[in-house]
């Protein structure tokens, strides 16, 4: 059995060439990998940002119509014409929240009860998002309620 250091005298005879340089094929074979890799990780930036925004944008916008929507049925205890008028009612959220647009439609619903729905509406790269928050009320509490007080 040779010994590791009795190799290096046998091959020390010969020429050692040293490398300081990458070699032709190696530097097209890093080119060609980072023609590959760059445009498919940009394309994921790309994907994550625009589903990051609309993540935001709908977060946002449930916010906006839960507080729409209490807000209404906190005018409907008033004013229950609201309520049983049935119909749709609109509007927007003012210059804090330009871009969004909120949808009242109120439905009559069995048992004296009305179902109202809020929905926001806003632009997204030419097409229009929307999140719906609904809730059911009784009709003939709120006509109590705006008639004669809390009754129950």
């Amino acid at each position: 059995m040779t010994s590791r250091s009795s190799l290096r005298t046998q091959h020390s005879g010969l020429r050692t060439v040293r490398r300081t340089a990458f070699t032709l094929i190696e530097v097209l074979v890093a080119l060609l990998l980072f023609g590959i890799v760059v445009p498919v990780a940009m394309n994921a930036i790309d994907l994550s940002t625009h589903a990051g925004s609309i993540a935001r944008h709908q977060a946002e916008a449930a916010t906006l119509a839960d507080a729409k929507l209490a807000e209404l049925v906190a005018q409907a205890q008033v004013d229950p014409t609201l309520a049983t008028a049935g119909g749709i009612n609109s509007g927007d959220f003012g210059p804090d929240f330009a871009g969004y647009r909120w949808t009242l439609q109120s439905t009559q619903r069995e048992f004296d009860t009305a179902e109202l729905a809020v929905s926001v509406q806003w632009p997204d790269q030419g097409s229009q998002r929307s999140v719906t928050v609904s809730t059911l009320i009784r009709t003939t509490q709120a006509t109590q309620v705006s008639t004669q007080g809390v009754t129950r």
